[in-house]
């Protein structure tokens, strides 16, 4: 599967940071579209704070579901 280089998400909340999460990860430039400067600078840490406590480990490591096994990397946001 060809991931697109540069990818616009409309909308910083909890969607699209994750959203632009999962496009960061793989390697995608991401241009975040919000309303307000003050909006766009909580969906700019909103994504930092994401990244910051996301853990990547190899697939065959831990594979909880099967599907997984089809797939190089799996990438699991961790709450604190």
């Amino acid at each position: 599967m060809t991931l697109p280089a540069h990818v616009g998400v409309l909308g910083g909340g909890r969607m699209g940071a994750g959203i632009a999460h999962a496009f960061l990860v793989t390697g995608s430039r991401v241009t975040i579209v919000e309303s307000t400067p003050e909006a766009a600078n909580l969906a700019h840490d909103r994504v930092a704070a994401s990244l910051a406590t996301a853990i990547f480990f190899p697939a065959q490591s831990w594979v909880p579901f099967p599907v997984f096994l089809s797939v190089g990397w799996v990438l699991e946001k961790l709450r604190r």
